[in-house]
Parts: structure tokens; C-alpha cells; sequence
């Protein structure tokens, strides 16, 4: 485990990169990187939008994949320790059911996971299968080999989350996925009713769980879609509101009812800035998340983004500044290592380089014993080295 505290100086001069992102328009990347999807130089933001124009929404068909799409899915090994060794164990062949297709590289997906076990164990979700499905070594996922280490290591955090892995991608296939996340509805005889294309926002899976008794009948013809950012969203500034609705001036962190916050800062390094930017700006407790570069080379402070991808040593990171009395650091960190592969060095999903290295980078230098110890824990979990710089 490496250790190379950040150059004040650089953390100091961050690059400051606004992003305007919903987390719903992140998952329309599909499987582009963060450096083909962004014009990152000089604060410009323009991703977001380009992102947003790619959402093909819902599909309607029943003919697109045959009845026998319900025992495929029961035959699946099924991967959280307690939840059976199949999808058998999770799927009542008597409900529709719910698909959530996703990788391990999409920040959208892992940033929602928890929120689709919350789904699964929801009263008003009784009537619906709720199950995941990854598809190891298809669309730039691990080899089966690899996800299953991976997921050793996160599983604990969803321990009544099913997740089912389709090695052969004949279901990916069938589908035409290539978006993460995507979910598939089926009714009872497993016929597909819709594919959703990127993120299924809560409003529409209540939507869903409120139509399960009339077997999606409702839904043949919806033309609803998955919410999208506006293109036309102002981009923020250092002024305007935050993720947590706080305001900022002069360096200070304000509540609405212009109480100062007690706010510290960690900087945080998991490759594509953007995904994690918008993931910790979900987390209850950040008060904001800025993207940007940092621990590079001295002799420039400040990168372009072309600087950055011809090796200026710089890893894509984002500044969280939180309510430390809302949050500490060590459950900043918890949230932090669900969202990356603490193994992969220099390389995040589809996102290769230095720059795409993780890390934690602290100002405070009482902070690093309770990082060191908690990279320590995450080393327990997990058969690989971890390679995150401290």
C-alpha cells in the first residue's frame, strides 16, 4: 500500500471542473470513458449534455425475447451469500419481475445498488420479482474469475440483494444492451413488457409495483422515460447552491437558515471524476463534491485536461467537503470503497491511465491513521492487494 501525501500546493489550486450531472443522466454513458465522454478542459462541463441527448428510453415489445427468459434467469448462479445458489431461490415464478443489468465499471450502477435492495425488501414491491444480473467478461466486464473476487468484497453492504451473472451474455444479447444500467420488465411468463435504458428513477418503480396485479397491462404503451439532466442547466458556481442545499461564501459552508456548517474535506480519486462526483453528492451528509485533478507534477499546478491525458501525473478526483457533523470520515470512506475496485491500479472499468488511479488525499495529517486504517479493514475483505494511495 502506497503512501504519498498530496502536495498542499496542488490540492490548494485544485482544477475546478462544475458539473451539473443528475445521477439518472450518468447512466447514459453507456460504455464510453470518462475521457472520450468529456471536454474536461478549462471548467467546461459539456459531457453532461452530450450524455443526455444519447437516452434511447423505453422499448416496447412482448417478442423480443422468448417465454423461456424466466427459467433462464432461474438457472443462473446466483452470488450473495444467503440468498440461494441460483436465481431459482429468488424469483416466484408466479410475479413479474424486475431486471437490473449492470456492471461492475458503471458508477451509476454500483452508486444504486443499495437503493434496489431497499426496492427488493419494500412492502409495496411484494408482487415483483427484484433481481440483478452482470454479465462477466461481456461489454468490458471482469472475467468471472475476477467479478466474483470483486464481489466478495462489497457483497456484505447488500446482503439481500440477488445477483445473478450470465457468463454466457446470452440475456445482454437478446436484449441489445449497451447501456449500463439497463432494466428489463417481464409479466409472469416472462415475455418482455419493457427495456429501460438507463436509470429507472423511484417514481417510476413505484409506477411499476402499483401495475404488478394487472401484469403491466398499463404500461404496453406508456411513452414515459427515464428522467434526463436538462441541456440547458446552469452550470454552478462556487456562489450558487450545493448538493446538500448549503450555500458558500468566502470559503465558509452556510444552512439555509445561514448557520455556518462545520465542514472538512477529503479528496477522493476513483476514476472517471464525473461518476463519483455525482454518486458523492448522494450521500446525506456532503455538503459538495467538485471534480478536478490533483497529486501530479509540481511543475503544473494547474492541468488541462489535455495535460493530464499526455501524463502530468494528475489523477482525476473529487473534492467532498461534508457536514462532520453529520458524517465522519471512516462512513465517507465505507460509501467511497463501494464504488470502486481497490485493486485495479491504474484502471477503473473501461477508464485506463495513471490518471484513472484511486486514491484518498488528506490535508489533515490526523486524518491518515484513520485511513490507513480503514484501507487495512478493506484489505481483509479482499485476496488481491489493495493499491489505493493513502
Amino acid at each position: 500500500m502506497s503512501h504519498k501525501q498530496p502536495n498542499s500546493r496542488l490540492i490548494n489550486n485544485l482544477t475546478v471542473l462544475l458539473s451539473t450531472a443528475t445521477i439518472s443522466g450518468l447512466g447514459l454513458f453507456g460504455l464510453a470513458s470518462c475521457g472520450q465522454m468529456s471536454n474536461a478542459d478549462n471548467g467546461n462541463a459539456s459531457s453532461h449534455s452530450t450524455a443526455s441527448t444519447q437516452n434511447t428510453g423505453i422499448t416496447n415489445s412482448r417478442d423480443m425475447l422468448p417465454s423461456k427468459t424466466l427459467s433462464q434467469l432461474q438457472t443462473l448462479p446466483q452470488l450473495t451469500e444467503g440468498l440461494g445458489q441460483t436465481g431459482g431461490a429468488a424469483l416466484d415464478a408466479n410475479n413479474p419481475t424486475l431486471v437490473k443489468l449492470w456492471a461492475s465499471w458503471c458508477p451509476l450502477c454500483l452508486a444504486t445498488l443499495e437503493e434496489t435492495e431497499d426496492w427488493r425488501q419494500d412492502p409495496k414491491f411484494a408482487g415483483l420479482n427484484v433481481v440483478t444480473v452482470a454479465s462477466p467478461s461481456h461489454l468490458n466486464e471482469k472475467s468471472e474469475v475476477d467479478f466474483r473476487d470483486w464481489y466478495s468484497g462489497v457483497q456484505g453492504d447488500y446482503p439481500n440483494l440477488p445477483v445473478l451473472i450470465d457468463t454466457s451474455g446470452d440475456l445482454i444479447n437478446q436484449l441489445g444492451v449497451q447501456v449500463y444500467p439497463s432494466w428489463a420488465i417481464l409479466d409472469k411468463k416472462g415475455n418482455l413488457v419493457k427495456l429501460v435504458k438507463g436509470n429507472l428513477t423511484e417514481a417510476q418503480a413505484y409506477a411499476l409495483a402499483d401495475n404488478a396485479d394487472n401484469d403491466f397491462a398499463s404500461l404496453k404503451n406508456s411513452k414515459a422515460k427515464p428522467a434526463v439532466q436538462s441541456n440547458d442547466q446552469t452550470v454552478q458556481t462556487a456562489q450558487n447552491a450545493t448538493s446538500d442545499g448549503a450555500t458558500q461564501q468566502n470559503g465558509v459552508y452556510y444552512n439555509s437558515d445561514g448557520t455556518p456548517i462545520n465542514t472538512k474535506t477529503i479528496y477522493l480519486a476513483g476514476g472517471c471524476f464525473w461518476g463519483l462526483e455525482a454518486y458523492m453528492e448522494r450521500v446525506d451528509g456532503v455538503v459538495d463534491a467538485v471534480s478536478g485533478y490533483t497529486n501530479g507534477s509540481d511543475d503544473i499546478p494547474n492541468p488541462s485536461y489535455e495535460q493530464v491525458i499526455a501524463g502530468s501525473g494528475h489523477a482525476e478526483t473529487v473534492k467532498v467537503t461534508y457536514d462532520a457533523d453529520k458524517i465522519d470520515l471512516d462512513t465517507m470512506l465505507a460509501y467511497y470503497f463501494r464504488v470502486i475496485d481497490p485493486t485495479s491500479l491504474n484502471k477503473q472499468g473501461n477508464d485506463r491511465g495513471v490518471q484513472y488511479r484511486t486514491g484518498i488525499y488528506f490535508t489533515d495529517p490526523a486524518e491518515q491513521a484513520v485511513i490507513t486504517n480503514a484501507l487495512d479493514n478493506l484489505s481483509n475483505k479482499y485476496s488481491k492487494p489493495i493499491v489505493v494511495e493513502n
